[in-house]
């Protein structure tokens, strides 16, 4: 069995035309580890996968992978976006076979039937369910057996059942697979449910870094809400930004304090 990577990061930042969206990310997740990362849109979160993913470099700080520091894209990382992004005019077979260097039709025929999709191998995607097309597409990124999967708010557009059969298969597939996870959600809920941290960004910078020791499967009982308020009433906490705008309103600081 493959062992999950490692991975640091050290005081990584990123900028867009001179407009900073990441600020001095620290962050150290261990081999296995199931990590979600939350948080607003525009904070950050993708900026911050798509990095990892070596899709995008970083403006300054560095990436590590057991022990190495790494640029570019990671032959052992896969990445699962909320669109499945299959090719349309490839049977669901030939779209898992991409994932691979060395096509292995055994291989992907295997992967499909982890992922509940041995019947379909010879369908075209235009007749497959968007969760279906899903399962594909996680397919795809698991065929060449990767050590890390990183996982762009894969379920945000799926119906309700149809997300929750997906959290389910994922979170099967971590446990016979092993890899490390890192996914970006907005779903506070379905971060707890899946990760064992939870890590908020704010304002590109990591506001809270949670641990969730609930056994597995996850019940949503007094626990599981427990860890689900900690973090919305964190999500939800004024900023330092907002305070200052409030006291500004209020006229509590002066003229010549406001405009310092």
């Amino acid at each position: 069995m493959r062992q999950g990577l490692r991975m640091r990061l050290d005081d990584i930042c990123k900028e867009y035309d001179n407009q900073p969206v990441l600020h001095n990310i620290d962050l150290s997740i261990e081999p296995g580890e199931f990590v979600a990362i939350v948080g607003r849109s525009g904070g950050g979160k993708s900026t911050l996968l798509r990095l990892v993913s070596g899709l995008e470099s970083a403006s300054s700080g560095k990436i590590v992978f057991d022990e190495t520091e790494h640029s570019g894209i990671h032959h052992d990382i896969r990445v699962l976006f909320q669109e499945s992004r299959i090719l349309p005019w490839k049977t669901v077979e030939d779209n898992v076979l991409l994932g691979m260097e060395k096509p292995d039709r055994r291989r992907a025929k295997e992967v499909l039937t982890q992922v509940g999709l041995e019947s379909k191998g010879e369908s075209w995607p235009h007749t497959l369910s968007g969760g279906q097309r899903q399962r594909v597409a996680l397919a795809r990124a698991l065929v060449a057996a990767p050590k890390m999967l990183l996982l762009d708010e894969p379920l945000g557009a799926l119906d309700a059942l149809t997300k929750l059969e997906m959290q389910r298969l994922i979170e099967d597939m971590w446990k016979i697979h092993q890899f490390t996870v890192l996914i970006v959600t907005h779903d506070i809920q379905e971060a707890v449910t899946l990760a064992d941290r939870v890590i908020l960004i704010e304002h590109g910078m990591i506001a809270m870094d949670m641990r969730i020791p609930l056994d597995r499967p996850r019940v949503k009982d007094t626990q599981f809400l427990y860890y689900e308020n900690t973090i919305l009433e964190r999500f939800f906490a004024p900023t330092v930004e907002q305070h200052s705008l409030d006291f500004i309103k209020s006229g509590t600081l002066s003229a010549s304090a406001t405009a310092t």
